[in-house]
């Protein structure tokens, strides 16, 4: 059970941890909980669409909100949405908000964001957070913060990759009860973080049900990170037996996911070969071109490697028997012959995938926690 791995951390982080979730004093506790985010959500909202015009029309800022969800026109919809935001429907500000970022209002956008945020709505806040991430990293984190008080659970995710990459002496223990925290609200993203901070614990045992916990749940960074122990063995942190056939499945399962890492370990598996996996260049080049085409740099460089050198097919041929006369299948190699032009267009296309991926923060599951929208 979770709760059982979370007992690696003691009683007293709980309690150190309550004066850590306080809010900025301009944040308005008069209003908590959000009050119109449950009165105006469409589980408790039931009418007929021509009564909710009319109630929107007389000035009924739930109904304004509904509406503007309804509409197909995002002009419509804004006209709605501005008035029950005006009348300070969290759900409203923070929709609107969103739209007005989207089309390029970037201003005017963060501030109903902002109002959002102020009243307590943790998407809200969250969206925030993100917007200052990589920009200014303390207001970033200070928003997922607000968002993890709202229970949000990307926020509360978020709010522990802060933690985690604090200076505080206990963030370790704190970063995990606030992936707990989302995992319990089906974050996949937190599940693969909590497995992480229990790995950075020293808890290795503990790190391995949560990374399996993780891969049931679908996240396939889990995946890759497992694999990653299986393929090295001993060597690795986890410090599991050695299993390369079962890194190759969980290589195979997080590409089948659509993760370009994984396709660019398949690939390389696939193009090397190991013990008891044969070579086939054919189909690396196949798994490296897809982790290309998804935006992974380290597929790109390997792709125009192998355009660079080429690489070898094999093909099953019909053939026959000049002594019988009788057909036979035998497997044929052929050589696919270099590419230098490919091979120039994908190299540059890695440097360009590289840049991304330093803003991003992004390109190596073994040493990376993450954030999520």
């Amino acid at each position: 059970m979770r709760t059982t791995l979370l007992t690696i951390f003691t009683a007293s982080l709980l309690a150190s941890s309550a004066g850590a979730f306080e809010l900025d004093a301009h944040l308005d506790d008069s209003r908590w909980p959000p009050q119109e985010s449950d009165a105006c959500s469409f589980e408790n909202f039931m009418e007929d669409p021509g009564t909710t015009l009319k109630k929107a029309t007389a000035g009924d800022a739930c109904s304004q909100y509904h509406l503007a969800q309804q509409s197909k026109n995002q002009d419509n919809a804004e006209v709605w949405l501005r008035s029950a935001a005006k009348q300070n429907v969290a759900p409203a500000q923070y929709m609107l908000g969103k739209i007005l970022i989207k089309n390029g209002k970037d201003t005017e956008g963060r501030s109903f964001l902002f109002a959002a945020a102020s009243n307590r709505h943790g998407a809200a806040a969250n969206e925030l957070g993100n917007l200052y991430r990589g920009k200014d990293d303390a207001e970033s984190c200070r928003w997922f913060e607000v968002s993890a008080k709202s229970n949000n659970p990307s926020g509360q995710n978020n709010h522990g990759v802060c933690l985690l990459t604090s200076s505080l002496p206990d963030r370790l223990g704190l970063a995990a009860i606030h992936f707990d925290r989302s995992a319990r609200q089906s974050n996949v993203t937190a599940e693969f973080n909590l497995a992480k901070a229990f790995e950075l614990e020293g808890s290795t045992a503990q790190a391995f049900q949560q990374y399996r916990r993780a891969i049931d749940a679908g996240n396939t960074k889990a995946m890759i990170m497992l694999a990653n122990n299986y393929w090295a063995g001993p060597e690795a942190i986890l410090n599991l037996k050695q299993d390369q056939k079962e890194a190759l499945k969980l290589y195979l399962r997080a590409a089948k996911a659509g993760d370009p890492e994984a396709d660019f370990k398949v690939a390389q598996i696939y193009r090397l070969g190991a013990d008891g996996i044969a070579k086939q260049e054919e189909a690396a080049v196949k798994f490296l071109k897809s982790s290309s085409s998804l935006g992974y740099s380290r597929g790109s460089k390997a792709l125009s490697e192998m355009y660079g050198t080429g690489w070898m097919i094999y093909r099953k041929k019909e053939v026959v028997d000049k002594a019988t006369g009788k057909k036979e299948l035998v497997i044929v190699a052929e050589r696919v012959k270099p590419d230098q032009r490919k091979a120039l267009k994908t190299a540059a296309l890695a440097e360009k995938q590289e840049i991304t991926e330093a803003k991003n923060g992004s390109g190596n599951s073994n040493s990376t926690v993450y954030f999520c929208d």
